[in-house]
């Protein structure tokens, strides 16, 4: 019914292990050519042969993989907040964002909503320049992240009330490995409540990789040889 914004996947996984380089994606994204300078002062991971290159292929427009996935958006929030640049084990980025996380901050960022022919798209462009005002303004690193953590879950909760309005669900699954995030889960999972969804979320199984695996293994022997 919906997915995120795409945006470039440059190298593939190796953006995926080197969130500086998903960080200056989303900056590009965001703030157009003036996201390189940003990058050039926040990253100091991000090598000048190395942002050069990736810089020339965006604003060459030259074709890249696309990417959905919400674990990117993470990735680069870390990145941005000099939390975590470099994943040295799957996950550590969005792990360390979410410990950074103050439990009591209440803000939230803006964000858009698109209605397109192929679903809605959930777009979070318009936090990063918050973010980044928040960030020359003193804000703490720990109420930025919580405020990271509810502008996705505002996100999420707006499509599933429009693909609710439009498609007359009324059950949510919460899967896929953003669901390891507690803060995620458990504030979704509040909010859609009170909106009256039937919330499913994982109980024995685990909601990321180690999922797709049982359910590839169960799939399999159903298969007639």
């Amino acid at each position: 019914l919906g997915h995120l914004k795409y945006v470039p996947l440059p190298g593939g996984d190796l953006s995926a292990r080197k969130p500086y380089r998903m960080a200056l994606v989303y900056l590009l994204e965001s703030l157009g050519e003036a996201g390189a300078a940003v990058a050039e002062r926040l990253l100091p991971d991000l090598a000048g042969m190395e942002m050069d290159i990736m810089f020339d292929r965006w604003s060459k427009g030259i074709p890249e993989i696309q990417t959905s996935s919400c674990g990117r958006i993470f990735d680069a929030a870390a990145a941005v907040l000099g939390i975590c640049t470099v994943n040295n084990y799957e996950g550590q980025a969005a792990i360390e964002l979410e410990a950074m996380a103050d439990r009591y901050g209440q803000n939230r960022y803006g964000y858009r909503l698109e209605k397109t022919d192929s679903g809605l798209i959930m777009d979070a462009m318009p936090m990063w320049g918050e973010m980044l005002q928040d960030m020359e303004g003193g804000r703490p690193k720990g109420l930025i992240s919580r405020k990271f953590h509810l502008t996705m879950v505002d996100l999420f909760t707006a499509a599933l009330i429009q693909a609710r309005d439009e498609a007359g669900l009324n059950k949510v699954v919460l899967s896929g490995g953003v669901f390891h995030n507690q803060i995620i889960l458990l504030e979704l999972t509040l909010k859609l409540l009170a909106l009256d969804f039937e919330v499913y979320q994982h109980q024995l199984i685990p909601p990321g990789d180690g999922g797709i695996a049982l359910g590839q293994a169960i799939i399999a022997s159903e298969v007639q040889i």
